[in-house]
């Protein structure tokens, strides 16, 4: 994500005609607009009124210019000795506060303060002191309307009749010394600086860690004069010696300027104070600063992200780098802060078999698919908020015009096989600070679920199955009241909870031990365990299923859900299908193992049996949606189950190093 100073433009040669209403303030919108600037800074003598909806159409236009308003160039004279009139002025400058409130962008709005004139009669020690006490007094209303107050190193008023108090930079110094406010700041201006007889690249020194808007337009010596002229005309406010001039080439060294306010990481607006000489020296000016915040003020914003390098390769490695930040979303797109990552066996395949495939172009992919985030910024047609708890889809579709799924949004059941996979296969994933997605692949989670995040990927693979399961059983009548799960993983313990908030008797088999963590959640949720190892005998995990369920218990399923991939399980559990059974494959087989079956007799078993298999891998939107309502249900009928199967949470640093072996039972990456 790139972040970039903005620039604005005052119309200096436009003030008299705009201020007396001979020009209207709907055509210098209309002429800016043209002019290549982001926004304008307001005077309040350009508008007709503070009427609400006189500003609601003028921000209106404005935003039809493509123009924000960040700025008010307002003048408040707080040296006057009235404790009235000051009062007065504190009053006009709430006023103007409440306009920048409904003519201000909501990221930024400013309101510019001054001291006031200088008088005769006011002593240095008194005129620190109102403007000092003035500001400070209105401190608490800007900020409950959200607008910065910015005190600008300033000559003179167009409408005064003497110069500013505080135009020898001694004096501005001293006053924004005595402010502390996160909405008080310093609006630099260069050219006054210079008109004042001072160092403007001193000046910014001096304040450049306060520095929050800046007023941009160059001057010149007039032929035959020098520095020591401007200093001679001070208290007029305004040098003879002087003249306006196109930005960049006069007195001010805009390339030191810029240079210091990048150290800062200046973000702000600039405000270009010019045009007295023409539009033509505008549009120049515009350019010579758009130029300069470009090669300066232009920041490109880097995330933390784990990835896997080189992935084409026989160097490819998981580390811990940086990329880019998202930029900020499209319309219909969302900008997502990741909160956590949940590991499961693909990224396990990734983290220590290099397993997985970059997007075409790139050799890098960043891994992590089981997303749970929050979001930054919503699209104006996203249908999201900023806040929203989220999860986001798995697949993408294939580009093959003849694939009907994919053209039907059913990337699940893509039949080119060439879909494609956040944090797998040609997209990049999630583990990473920030993702800019798809509003349409983007499910929003309940905020009292947020912690359960995670579960909602893997859920969806569950839920996917469970459909199809229930529509092929729309066969016939269909009751069942008793299943089988093979292996106890985060999916084997998924499907056992989900199975018995459907009031399934459930039976779970598996490698982990009787008294494992496993075994004792299963047990608390009413399901059956059954350890694979509770045999003596040196085979029992590879053919003790169907002799414990079968010879032992003589106990036949309605279902069985096969999650660990290890097919000589899955033969031996088609022995234990009841009659109008069906077999369900989640677990992914990663070998070429070869073994004998007894095809005959499974093959009698299913036909005269009306049995049937069926494998499922990914999950639609429907199926994110059925699995955030079945997390709901298990919290309600096994509150903290979910959270307590999160054994394990990991910093982006220790993802690159971690042993799966040594995870208890769900591994989470906590990402912010």
């Amino acid at each position: 994500m790139t972040t970039t100073a903005r620039v604005a433009l005052f119309p200096k040669g436009f003030m008299n005609e705009l201020s007396d209403g001979t020009m209207s303030l709907w055509e210098w919108i209309e002429i800016a607009g043209m002019l290549g600037a982001d926004g304008l800074e307001m005077y309040p003598r350009f508008l007709e009124s503070t009427e609400p909806s006189y500003l609601l159409a003028v921000r209106e236009a404005c935003d039809k210019a493509r123009l924000a308003i960040p700025m008010m160039c307002s003048s408040p004279d707080f040296t006057q000795p009235d404790p009235a009139l000051r009062r007065e002025e504190i009053q006009h400058i709430k006023t103007m506060i409440d306009v920048m409130a409904i003519l201000g962008p909501e990221d930024f709005r400013s309101c510019r303060v001054l001291s006031g004139q200088r008088r005769i009669e006011v002593s240095r020690e008194d005129g620190i002191r109102w403007t000092v006490e003035c500001i400070q007094e209105l401190l608490e209303y800007a900020a409950e309307k959200k607008v910065v107050l910015v005190m600008e190193n300033h000559y003179k008023d167009g409408y005064w009749t003497a110069p500013e108090f505080a135009l020898p930079c001694d004096i501005y110094l001293e006053i924004i010394s005595q402010i502390e406010s996160p909405w008080f700041g310093v609006n630099y201006d260069p050219s006054n600086a210079i008109v004042a007889g001072y160092d403007p690249i001193r000046l910014l020194e001096q304040v450049r860690s306060r520095v929050v808007t800046m007023h941009a337009s160059d001057r010149y010596l007039r032929e035959g004069y020098s520095m020591d002229d401007i200093r001679e005309f001070m208290d007029q406010g305004y040098s003879h010696a002087l003249e306006h001039g196109v930005i960049g080439k006069g007195m001010n060294d805009y390339g030191m300027i810029f240079r210091i306010l990048q150290e800062e990481k200046f973000t702000g607006w600039i405000s270009i104070e010019d045009g007295v000489n023409g539009l033509d020296e505008l549009r120049e000016s515009v350019h010579f600063i758009t130029n300069q915040i470009t090669q300066y003020l232009s920041y490109s914003e880097m995330m933390k992200a784990i990835v896997l390098k080189n992935a084409n390769s026989e160097s490819a490695a998981v580390t811990l780098t940086e990329k880019l930040r998202p930029e900020s979303p499209a319309d219909h797109e969302v900008l997502i802060k990741v909160l956590s990552v949940g590991l499961d066996g693909t990224d396990k395949e990734i983290i220590m078999h290099r397993y997985g495939v970059p997007p075409e172009g790139e050799e890098d992919l960043i891994i992590g698919h089981e997303l749970i985030g929050v979001v930054e910024q919503a699209g104006a047609a996203s249908g999201f908020n900023v806040g929203d708890a989220v999860t986001v889809l798995v697949r993408r579709p294939c580009q093959d015009p003849d694939c009907p799924n994919c053209r039907a949004d059913r990337s699940d059941y893509c039949q080119s096989g060439n879909y494609i996979e956040r944090g797998i296969k040609g997209s990049h994933g999630f583990m990473c600070e920030y993702v800019v997605e798809d509003a349409n692949y983007v499910v929003k989670v309940p905020d009292g679920m947020r912690h359960l995040g995670v579960w909602v990927e893997p859920q969806s693979i569950f839920e996917k199955l469970w459909s199809t399961i229930a529509h092929f059983q729309e066969r016939f009548v269909w009751k069942p009241k008793r299943a089988l799960v093979l292996g106890s993983g985060p999916m084997g313990l998924l499907s056992a909870l989900s199975l018995r908030t459907m009031g399934i008797e459930t039976h779970v088999w598996s490698l982990h031990a009787q008294d494992s963590l496993q075994a004792n959640v299963l047990s608390k949720i009413g399901a059956q365990f059954q350890s694979a190892y509770n045999d003596a005998s040196d085979d029992a995990a590879d053919h003790g299923l169907a002799r414990h369920y079968g010879n032992k218990r003589n106990l036949n399923f309605d279902i069985v859900l096969e999650c660990t991939g290890f097919t000589p399980l899955l033969i031996e559990a088609t022995h234990l299908l009841n009659r109008n059974g069906i077999i369900g494959l989640l677990g992914i087989s990663s070998t070429n193992r070869h073994i004998q079956v007894p095809m005959d007799q499974i093959n009698q078993n299913f036909v005269i049996g009306n049995q049937c298999m069926v494998g499922s891998v990914n999950a639609s939107k429907p199926d994110f949606i059925r699995a955030i309502d079945r997390i709901g249900q298990v919290e309600r009928c096994y509150p903290g189950t979910l959270s307590g199967l999160i054994t394990d949470e990991f910093t982006p640093e220790q993802v690159v190093s971690v042993q799966f072996d040594r995870i208890g039972i769900k591994g989470v990456v906590r990402m912010s």
